[in-house]
């Protein structure tokens, strides 16, 4: 049904009405939605942003829009369009019900890491590896480069085995999350870094809600798939996710015709997604 979803359109509402309630669902669904703005980036071979918007109810829909007429993340909208599953398809400008809050990134930031696995995986490296990782190289990059006005205090978890029956095509962050639910009191945390097989990696622009035993907690959240975290330098793919969750995006590059100087700026093109190899969100 998710991939048949987006075909059907039907605007006679006597057609609608022959089709069994439990597919009515899948039909193309007219009105306006309000919720708050939850924006993903997915780092891979092609970078992209994702949308989501989340109602008050807990649902949360995709939403089919360009990046440029992104809300900010966080912020509470509502515009008029049309719903086909899970999906919602703005026909009309958003009109910002409440600003996003303000995403808190000077002091100490309260990390958790988990590290999450499928039956048979290997133990890609130690629980002290990463622990290294975050609280030594990563907190001396953060501290670093806020000038003494943010840094880490990280914890990382034994590696966790996920039941098989999640592990395709692969597991996914709500996966990890359960699986560390009975040993870690995520209320005591800012940040969320799970680690699971496969995959890429991605990070929200600022906190999003995350259900735990624990309670409906506002967290940053880092998905570290091992396809790209045991690819690159672990501690780059590290900065450059959680540099989106203090919602900074993509740094960009920019092909001229000839070397700076010799030309002008105007004969520049920037490279969309990525591109600046002098900044950490740069690639």
């Amino acid at each position: 049904p998710e991939f048949v979803a987006p075909l059907l359109s039907f605007r006679d509402d006597k057609l609608r009405g022959q089709f069994p309630v439990s597919a009515r669902a899948y039909l193309e669904q007219s009105g306006s939605l309000t919720g708050t703005v939850e924006i993903r980036h997915e780092d891979g071979d092609k970078p992209v942003y994702r949308a989501f918007l989340r109602t008050a109810a807990g649902a949360r829909f995709t939403l089919a829009i360009k990046t440029v007429s992104m809300p900010a993340h966080g912020a509470t909208v509502a515009a008029p369009g049309v719903t086909i599953g899970s999906t919602f398809i703005p026909t009309g400008l958003f009109s910002t019900v409440s600003p996003a809050p303000l995403n808190r990134t000077i002091g100490a930031q309260k990390v958790i890491v988990i590290l999450s696995k499928c039956p048979g995986d290997p133990q890609w490296f130690s629980q002290n590896t990463m622990r290294d990782l975050i609280t030594n190289k990563l907190n001396a990059f953060l501290v670093e480069n806020s000038y003494g006005k943010a840094s880490i205090i990280g914890t990382v978890t034994p590696w966790i085995d996920l039941p098989a029956s999640v592990c395709q095509p692969f597991p996914f962050f709500d996966n990890a999350v359960a699986a560390a639910d009975p040993t870690v009191d995520f209320a005591q945390y800012d940040a969320i870094i799970a680690f699971f097989p496969n995959g890429g990696a991605s990070a929200y622009l600022g906190p999003i809600p995350v259900q735990t035993n624990d309670g409906l907690l506002n967290m940053k959240v880092v998905n570290l798939g091992s396809n790209t975290f045991l690819t690159f330098s672990p501690v780059a793919i590290l900065a450059h996710e959680f540099g989106h969750t203090f919602g900074f995006g993509h740094a960009n590059g920019m092909t001229c015709q000839a070397p700076l100087g010799t030309v002008g700026i105007d004969a520049c093109t920037p490279i969309p997604n990525l591109g600046d190899p002098f900044d950490t969100m740069g690639g």
